[in-house]
């Protein structure tokens, strides 16, 4: 790490982007956090929960006998179980992390609970304190609202618990408490901006594996990625592949130069994204050829969009050469190599009968 990112410059320009996001991009970067971290939270808390049954031992040496808290203190057992069968079957951020701060707060209130049956409860004071530990690793995943939320419910907590377990040092408890839950929330948004950080930096570095440098859109990388483990249709039926192939871009590239070439090829894959929707897919597959995956599209209605996609090109007074394209379309059935050669034949029967329209594979 560089001196520059230590500055508190840097920390501002961090800040001032993060505010400049989109909904949509910040929860992009929250579902990053969660799921980086997720791991590492997850076996905090299971050692958390384990961790708390050795008080047992400083029970044992308040109240001279081991029985009255071993109940409350295995109780934390319970969620831990739950916890375990439901987290890895949750898939929403927002659910997830309800079920880490709430297993957080199980572990609270079990403390709590046995604090209840001790003769000597002032040293409570350092039980609840230590408990900041584990928010902080919880904040690791989360947003600092988030923790924030968490806070309140913690000192809720321990406010309604005094009414029943009368703490004789409660102004200690909170005196502790208050300074901390500031520092670990002050700790919370640092480390959300390192983990900002880290974001914008994966981001790029995907971005410059798995989009092609001049067009913007995705390349062959992007491609496999969608292709691995089958994701492609992922749940989502009918999906048409479409072929696309720039017409008379030799005749282009030998008239106005190279550079004339890659001004169209930039502005065919900038206005293919603009004009597919957001859950499509546009690939530079080659020179001058695109790929467009359409999700939960028929190759009719591929075909109808191909059109409009057509006449608002030639129709768009920013394109800078005289030139269309040629389009060919074929059904995914799984087998992705042998659809895109369908696809290719399509383009190949345009390219026979005189550019400039589109074709569906039989």
């Amino acid at each position: 790490m560089s001196n520059k990112t230590l500055d508190l410059k840097f920390l501002i320009n961090l800040i001032n982007s993060y505010k400049e996001l989109s909904k949509q991009e910040r929860e992009k970067f929250l579902d990053f956090k969660l799921n980086y971290y997720q791991f590492f939270i997850k076996v905090s808390l299971i050692v958390t929960c384990i961790v708390s049954i050795l008080f047992l031992v400083s029970d044992v040496q308040l109240n001279g006998v081991l029985g009255p808290t071993v109940i409350p203190r295995f109780s934390v057992m319970v969620p831990l179980a739950l916890y375990l069968i439901v987290e890895p079957r949750i898939k929403g951020r927002r659910t997830k992390t309800f079920a880490d701060y709430f297993l957080a707060e199980c572990i609270v209130w079990a403390t709590i609970w046995s604090v209840y049956h001790l003769t000597n409860k002032l040293h409570f004071a350092e039980g609840s304190f230590s408990m900041n530990l584990i928010f902080i690793i919880l904040g690791l995943g989360t947003s600092p609202v988030s923790g924030l939320i968490n806070y309140a419910a913690f000192f809720a907590g321990l406010i309604i618990s005094n009414t029943f377990n009368c703490y004789p040092n409660f102004d200690i408890i909170l005196s502790l408490n208050i300074p901390t839950a500031i520092a670990v929330t002050a700790a919370q948004v640092i480390l959300s901006l390192g983990a900002y950080d880290n974001y914008l930096t994966s981001t790029r570095l995907e971005k410059s594996l798995m989009y092609d440098a001049l067009t913007g859109v995705g390349n062959r990388e992007r491609l496999q990625s969608l292709l691995s483990g089958n994701k492609l249709v992922k749940d989502i039926i009918p999906t048409s592949i479409v072929m696309i192939d720039v017409d008379n871009f030799k005749g282009i590239n030998d008239n106005n130069g190279h550079e004339a070439g890659d001004t169209v090829l930039h502005f065919v894959g900038d206005f293919f994204h603009r004009n597919v929707r957001s859950g499509d897919h546009v690939i530079r597959y080659g020179g001058d050829e695109f790929l467009v995956i359409m999700y939960n599209c028929k190759t009719s209605v591929a075909y109808k969009r191909i059109q409009i996609i057509r006449e608002k090109m030639n129709a768009d007074k920013k394109k800078p050469y005289d030139f269309s394209f040629s389009a060919g379309i074929a059904a995914y059935t799984g087998d992705f190599k042998g659809d895109l050669e369908c696809a290719d034949q399509a383009l190949y029967h345009v390219k026979q009968g005189g550019k400039g329209s589109t074709y569906i594979s039989k």
